[in-house]
């Protein structure tokens, strides 16, 4: 016995697409979705960063100004050893496209910290640099002098894995604004009609 065709759609394959897959595990399940008001992306690295106002009940609850009435998520990436996919239904077709990566975020507490970074600042100074005519600033930071000798292929390929030199490769790409656009608006559904 075969089961009854109900309705027979084209299937397209797409790799155009860039989609990345949103998980927000310290979010409850029953709560709203989000209501993005901004966000701004590092390609290299994949970090995304959304900010989302808060509720205007706990809005009035803060001694802040209304800028900074936000509350902003960081995604980092999670790796899947299984390639993931995402699909859906438009006018007959049912089109396929890989998702690129799965990023998870959290509430970035940098916001709560005022976002405050170190004074004390490090000068590298190559083997081959006259260390005598070197000019330092007389600023009112601290200034650490560091003398390096070459270094070993090994320590050079153990440096370049180390999590500082991956986190500061991070911090140096620049954020790239992005749009975001309501769902259901005119514009997400203008998007939409161009996969």
């Amino acid at each position: 016995e075969q089961d009854e065709v109900i309705r027979e759609l084209d299937v397209f394959v797409t790799d155009e697409l860039e989609l990345y897959l949103a998980q927000y595990p310290l979010k409850p399940v029953y709560s709203e979705p989000l209501n993005i008001s901004s966000a701004k992306m590092k390609p290299k690295c994949n970090k995304l960063e959304l900010s989302v106002p808060f509720p205007p009940k706990l809005q009035k609850s803060f001694d802040v100004p209304a800028a900074e009435q936000y509350q902003r998520f960081q995604s980092s990436e999670i790796r899947s050893s299984n390639p993931l996919g995402a699909s859906f239904i438009f006018e007959d077709k049912i089109i396929i496209s890989p998702i690129s990566s799965v990023l998870q975020f959290r509430p970035s507490m940098k916001q709560a910290y005022g976002g405050v970074a170190s004074k004390a600042e490090t000068i590298e100074v190559a083997p081959e640099m006259d260390v005598d005519n070197l000019e330092i600033d007389q600023s009112d930071t601290i200034q650490q002098i560091q003398l390096k000798r070459k270094e070993s292929e090994r320590a050079k390929a153990a440096r370049l894995q180390s999590y500082s030199y991956l986190k500061a490769q991070e911090e140096r790409e620049p954020w790239q604004p992005m749009k975001v656009y309501a769902i259901g608006s005119r514009a997400s559904e203008q998007k939409f009609e161009q996969l």
